[in-house]
């Protein structure tokens, strides 16, 4: 796939270039040729690094090939969705549900739930088990009620070691 925009581009300042400076360095072309091209492509380009003016053309031309086929596909993807999603809208069908036949769904629904005896119960039960669970049985517990009025450190009971007047050996 040849390409005319690049190529002409690159005949036209190289040209200028030789007009202006017939021992033009390579360099300075580039320069010159990088400056002017389009906007599209001079990324591309760029980062590719190209150090003489036919390998800038080269890159140049792949880049711009590149280019022309994304979007030529791009435009053909996009009519393609534009198709399907037009198919697609014709073909869906909405049923066709009257208001009255939701709200009685609706009202024989409620109904059911209120009529379901566990559903009375369950808070109830709830609150019994969060009860139970905060006024647990101390005597189920022997190992921390004896110990909780009891000194540390020298195991007396009636007072905490904060509180401790015993000297301590250890």
């Amino acid at each position: 796939m040849e390409s005319p925009g690049i190529t002409q581009y690159y005949d036209k300042i190289i040209e200028l270039c030789k007009k202006v400076d017939p021992i033009m360095p390579d360099s300075l072309k580039l320069k010159y040729l990088m400056t002017g091209m389009k906007e599209s492509l001079k990324i591309h380009v760029a980062l590719r690094d190209p150090k003489t003016t036919d390998a800038f053309l080269l890159i140049a031309r792949k880049v711009e090939n590149t280019l022309t086929l994304t979007s030529t596909n791009n435009d053909g993807q996009q009519n393609n969705v534009n198709i399907n999603a037009a198919t697609f809208r014709k073909q869906s069908v909405r049923p066709n549900i009257s208001q009255k036949s939701i709200n009685k769904t609706r009202h024989n629904t409620f109904q059911h739930l209120q009529s379901q005896p566990y559903r009375k119960n369950y808070q109830h039960n709830v609150q019994n088990s969060n009860q139970q669970i905060r006024n647990h049985d101390p005597a189920r517990y022997p190992q921390y009620t004896s110990q909780s009025n009891n000194c540390y450190k020298c195991g007396t009971p009636g007072h905490y070691a904060r509180d401790c007047t015993r000297t301590h050996f250890g």
